[in-house]
């Protein structure tokens, strides 16, 4: 079986869990902190990955660095670890935020711009987003990439909206075979 379909089934068995409570906000919460720790920090994702370090010290670690985590979340970590999945924590937390996310009538939005964008520029995009894919709700990411020049990227579910500058100026160089 697929890696993709263990964390979806992982995921969906805990947010089956939290809305039974009413605690998915939280542990969606608790999944964005994961999500973030796993990719700001290589060091995590490979003391999950190894094989030398023991399920009882990864316990404890997992148990200390998720201390402030909703019960349900620290739950599914010792069921993953348990069953010698503790290295998909990552993608178990992507796939619940997408449930989620897909529940809450949410879409996760990328924005990579060359500058800061100012709130009358974040709550346009917000409105495009919302129109283009009729959600409830849109949560931006925004990225920082002087190299595009200007404009904007915007990356939702299978969409690419590129005005960038440096984009526009690929674009004429294959009109004008410069390239």
């Amino acid at each position: 079986m697929s890696n993709f379909k263990i964390a979806s089934r992982y995921a969906h068995a805990l947010y089956l869990r939290t809305s039974e409570t009413g605690q998915e906000e939280a542990v969606a919460n608790d999944m964005k902190a994961l999500s973030a720790l796993s990719h700001e920090n290589r060091e995590f994702l490979a003391f999950l990955k190894s094989p030398v370090i023991s399920k009882e010290a990864k316990s404890t670690a997992l148990d200390r660095i998720f201390k402030d985590f909703h019960a349900n979340s620290k739950e599914i970590f010792q069921l993953a670890l348990n069953k010698n999945r503790e290295m998909m924590l990552p993608e178990i937390a992507a796939a619940y935020l997408g449930e989620f996310n897909q529940l809450k009538g949410i879409v996760e939005a990328t924005v990579t711009a060359a500058t800061d964008l100012d709130s009358n520029a974040l709550n346009t995009i917000q409105a495009f987003v919302m129109k283009q894919t009729g959600a409830k709700n849109v949560e931006l990411i925004l990225k920082k990439d002087p190299s595009i020049i200007g404009g904007v990227i915007i990356r939702f579910k299978d969409r690419i909206y590129d005005t960038s500058i440096h984009n526009q100026i690929n674009k004429l160089k294959k009109e004008l075979n410069i390239a």
